[in-house]
C-alpha cells in the first residue's frame, strides 16, 4: 500500500522496518477502518470523542494525522501501544517510536530504478482553507502526475494482490483475544437495529447509533482493557480454532452437495443414481451425534431429531448434540461477557448446519428406499434451494474461487468506485462483492 502511493510521487522512497521485541497491545478496529467516507470511522470517532457519531465530533477523515494524534492521546493511559486499522492496506498505528518494544531493523532506500527526481507529489493533500462540500474533502485538482518507473507501476496490481492475502483471515502475526471482542451487533445495542432491516452487512453503518448505546460500548471496551490489564483472559477457548474447524468441517462438504443437486437438477441426469450419495453426505457430518447402533430400526427423523430417553446419553437430541457440543461445556463463570456472545454466535451457525443437512439426510432416506422421478425432482429443488440460502446465510470466503486471478474483495481506495454527492446510486451489496482480478502491468 504504502508503496504504491509512495513509489509514483516521484523523487526518493524509503522503507524503515522495525521489529517488535516484546508483545505489544494493539487495539484492532476491524473493516475498512482506514477508508475515508461516511460510516466508515464512526467507531474510531466514539472512542476519541465517548459519544457517537453525529455529536462532538470536530475531525475531518481525511485527517489521517490529526486522527492518529487523537487515537493515540486515547490509547495512551489505557497501556495501548498502537491500534490496528484496515483498507486495501494492512495498517498499524504505532504511538511511540521510542519505545522499548521496538527495534529499528533497517532503513532502505527503495526508489524504483528510473524514478525522476522530482519532488512534486501528485497525491492530493487537503488544506483546511478550500471550500468543500460537507463531509466530503475540499475541491482540488491534484498536480500533474509525473513520469514514473515501470517498476514503480507494479506496485498497484501487487497492492491488489497484497489486500487479497488477508482479505478473508485474520493477520497471523497479531495474536486476537476474542475473549475481548466488542461488537457492534450485540443485541443490547437496540438503537442499531432498525437501520439494517433489509439491508446487507456492507450497508450497515453506526449514523444513527444512540448515545447511550455508544457510551455503552466505550465503556465496554475500557472494562476490557482494564481486565486484560489486571492478567483476566476468560475462558481460554481457542474461538478462532474452533470456528476454523467449523468451516472446514463443513465447508467443502456444503460446496460437494450443491455441486451434486445442480448436477441431480438436469433433466438430462439419472437423479436417483446420486440419491444414496447425497444420503451419505449429509449423513456423515451427523453421525458423531447419533446412536443408531442403539436403534438400529428407528427413522432418520427419530435419529437425528427425535428424542430417546431409554438410552444413554438420550435426554437430549442428536440435533441438540450437534449444536450444542462444541460449546456446551463451557460454564458461565468461566466466561467473559464477550465469550457469551461468542458461544451464542457459534451455537445459531450449527443450529442451521445440523438443521439444514438434518432435513436433507431425513427427507433423502426416505426417498433412497423407492420413489417417483416427479417426487425426486421437487425435492432435489428444495434441498438445492436450501443449500443455496445457507450458503448466502454463511458467507464464507472458503467458496470463493479465482482461476489464474486473485480474488479480492474490492476495498478503499483499490478497486473500488468512489462516488462523489449527486452521482446515481449502485447496488451497494453488488457493488462490494468479491470479485476476481486479473495480474498483469
Amino acid at each position: 500500500m504504502s508503496y504504491a502511493i509512495m513509489s509514483q510521487r516521484g523523487g526518493e522512497t524509503h522503507l524503515v522496518t522495525y521489529r517488535t521485541v516484546r508483545p505489544a497491545n494493539i487495539v484492532y478496529f476491524d473493516g475498512m477502518s482506514a477508508s475515508w467516507g461516511p460510516g466508515w470511522l464512526d467507531s474510531q470517532e466514539m472512542f476519541i470523542y465517548g459519544v457517537n457519531p453525529a455529536q462532538g465530533k470536530n475531525s475531518k477523515w481525511w485527517d489521517d494525522y490529526g486522527r492518529a494524534d487523537k487515537l493515540c492521546s486515547w490509547a495512551e493511559p489505557r497501556d495501548i501501544d498502537g491500534i490496528v486499522r484496515m483498507n486495501a492496506g494492512f495498517e498499524i498505528i504505532w504511538c511511540d517510536f521510542n519505545s522499548s518494544k521496538l527495534q529499528l531493523v533497517s532503513h532502505l532506500n527503495i526508489t524504483p530504478p528510473g524514478t525522476p527526481l522530482t519532488q512534486r507529489t501528485w497525491f492530493p493533500r487537503f488544506p483546511d482553507d478550500l471550500p468543500s462540500t460537507p463531509g466530503y474533502p475540499p475541491q482540488r485538482r491534484p498536480p500533474r502526475r509525473p513520469r514514473i518507473s515501470q517498476l514503480a507501476e507494479t506496485g498497484q496490481i501487487e497492492w491488489v494482490r497484497a489486500a487479497s492475502h488477508r482479505a478473508f483471515s485474520p493477520q497471523p502475526h497479531l495474536t486476537l483475544l476474542p475473549s475481548g471482542m466488542v461488537s457492534y451487533y450485540h443485541p443490547r445495542l437496540t438503537s442499531l437495529v432498525e437501520d439494517r432491516i433489509n439491508r446487507s452487512m456492507n450497508a450497515h453503518r453506526l449514523a444513527n447509533i444512540s448515545s447511550s448505546d455508544a457510551v455503552d460500548v466505550v465503556h465496554e471496551i475500557n472494562a476490557v482493557l482494564a481486565r486484560f490489564k489486571a492478567g483476566v483472559m476468560g475462558s481460554g477457548m481457542n474461538w478462532i480454532g474452533t470456528s476454523l474447524d467449523i468451516i472446514e468441517q463443513w465447508g467443502d462438504r456444503i460446496s460437494h452437495m450443491h455441486a451434486l443437486l445442480l448436477n441431480m437438477s438436469d433433466p438430462s441426469t439419472d437423479a436417483t443414481a446420486s440419491l444414496p450419495t447425497i444420503r451419505a453426505l449429509s449423513y456423515t457430518p451427523l453421525n458423531p451425534y447419533m446412536q443408531p447402533g442403539l436403534t438400529p430400526n428407528a427413522s432418520a427423523w427419530d435419529l437425528f431429531f427425535g428424542m430417546s430417553p431409554n438410552v444413554p446419553h438420550g435426554n437430549v437430541t442428536a440435533f441438540e448434540r450437534c449444536t450444542t457440543q462444541t460449546t456446551g461445556f463451557l460454564t458461565a463463570s468461566q466466561r467473559t461477557s464477550q465469550e457469551d456472545l461468542l458461544q451464542e454466535s457459534i451455537e445459531t451457525v450449527l443450529s442451521r448446519l445440523c438443521s439444514d443437512v438434518g432435513t436433507i439426510f431425513v427427507e433423502s432416506s426416505d426417498l433412497v428406499q423407492g420413489t417417483s422421478k416427479s417426487t425426486l425432482a421437487i425435492s432435489v429443488h428444495h434441498w438445492r434451494v436450501r443449500i443455496e440460502k445457507l450458503m448466502k446465510w454463511l458467507d464464507w470466503s472458503v467458496w470463493l474461487r479465482c482461476d489464474q486471478h486473485v480474488c479480492s474483495t474490492p476495498l478503499w481506495p483499490i478497486a473500488w468506485v468512489f462516488r462523489r454527492p449527486g452521482e446515481p446510486n449502485r447496488d451497494e451489496e453488488e457493488e462490494l462483492k468479491p470479485r476476481c482480478i486479473r495480474m498483469a502491468v
